[in-house]
């Protein structure tokens, strides 16, 4: 079937240039990775395990996640890295866990009035300015 006009005849291949953008759009999104530094979210898991994996701590996860694509309850990024962490008055109960040392931009950690247990750990973040 010829087609006389022009305009009709792109039509065909505008519907097969949208749909081709439509299936790769599906099948990259599983290849997109995360926007957090590795370092950071390694850090964050620890942490949230070593608190007990409390439930006021929304969309934090012990495997998987993106502290910074997510909104990880009181992670304040820049880019993609963690610069503010503040869980003040959560009522958490644990350790701070054993990586805070990846956490290599953090300026600010406040876990204040909680129930935090065990000594402060000997290696903390390089860029700590206010514990």
């Amino acid at each position: 079937m010829v087609y006389k006009n022009r305009a009709f005849s792109r039509f065909p291949s505008r519907l097969l240039l949208n749909e081709l953008v439509l299936l790769v759009s599906i099948f990259a999104l599983p290849l997109v990775q995360c926007i957090t530094d590795f370092s950071d979210v390694q850090a964050l898991q620890v942490m949230y395990t070593s608190l007990n994996s409390p439930s006021q701590l929304t969309n934090w996860k012990s495997i998987g996640g993106d502290p910074c694509g997510e909104s990880w309850k009181g992670v304040t990024c820049q880019g993609s890295a963690v610069v503010s962490i503040d869980l003040s008055g959560l009522g958490l109960t644990g350790t701070m866990g054993y990586l805070l040392s990846g956490l290599l931009s953090l300026k600010t950690l406040d876990l204040s009035d909680n129930n935090i247990h065990d000594t402060i750990p000997y290696q903390l973040p390089p860029n700590l300015t206010s514990l």
